[in-house]
Order: C-alpha cells, then structure tokens, then sequence
C-alpha cells in the first residue's frame, strides 16, 4: 500500500487563483514526512502519475460558486464537487481532471477536494492559511 499523502494545488497566475498554489508553497516549507505536494500549472493532467504513489490525495483549488464567499470546502467525492463547482479557469476543470485520471487508472485513491472560496484578495492569506492547518490535520489523521 502506498504510504504517502498527496496535495495536489491548481492555480495560475490570476489573483485569487493563486490561492491552491499557495497552499502547496506553504506545505512544502513544513517538510511533512510521507506528504508529495505538487503545483499543477497546465492542463490538469499534470499530476496523475503522483496518483501511483499515495493513499490518499487531497487537491486544492481556488473556486466559486453563488452559495457564499470566504468559505473552505471540503468535499469527498465528484457528485458533491459537482453540486458546488461549476467552472474552471483552467484548459480543463479539475473535475473534468480527477474523471479522466479515475478513467485512465491513475486515481485509485480516495480524495479529498478544497475549494478555496474567495470573493477578493483580501482574505486569502487567512484562508489559505486554514486551508493549510486543515490539510495537516487530515495528514495526522492519516498517517
């Protein structure tokens, strides 16, 4: 059985859009043992070949939905992301990224998706920063 956890942070350069790859910068400082952290910048397909290697991936991204802002989702499988993601501004949304890697084999592992909901820059810092002592309790429960 694989021993580590993946995070897995989708981004770009767009604002609040930073906010998942944020995330991976400030976990990566705190040198988790058995924790892969791993900014996807492309297409979304990026990161599948990490999905061999974990027992558990957790990916983070920054979202919006009309439910409300300056809120952490914290959702467990794709009918709850669908009900709450909608769009992307990525080549292909990560939803659409976790199917093609459960379709292609790669993700075998259960997951945990983070919607980091933001309505400015304003409060990024401190979501981001939940986001990040959330992930780490999920990695001692794991672990």
């Amino acid at each position: 059985m694989p021993e580590k956890i993946a995070v897995i942070g989708f981004g770009s350069l767009n604002g609040v859009d930073q906010a998942g790859w944020m995330v991976i910068d400030l976990l990566a400082q705190k040198n988790i043992e058995n924790l892969i952290t791993f900014q996807s910048k492309s297409d979304g397909a990026d990161w599948f070949s990490l999905a061999n290697d974990a027992r558990l991936i957790i990916f983070v991204d920054a979202i919006r939905t009309i439910k409300s802002n300056n809120t952490l989702h914290v959702l467990q499988n794709l009918s709850e992301c669908k009900n709450i993601v909608s769009s992307s501004s990525h080549t292909i949304s990560i939803l659409e990224s976790i199917e093609l890697a459960q379709v292609l084999g790669y993700l075998k592992a259960p997951f945990l998706f983070i919607g980091i909901e933001l309505s400015d820059v304003e409060n990024m810092d401190e979501l981001v920063s939940k986001t990040v002592d959330y992930i780490i309790e999920e990695c001692a429960e794991h672990s």
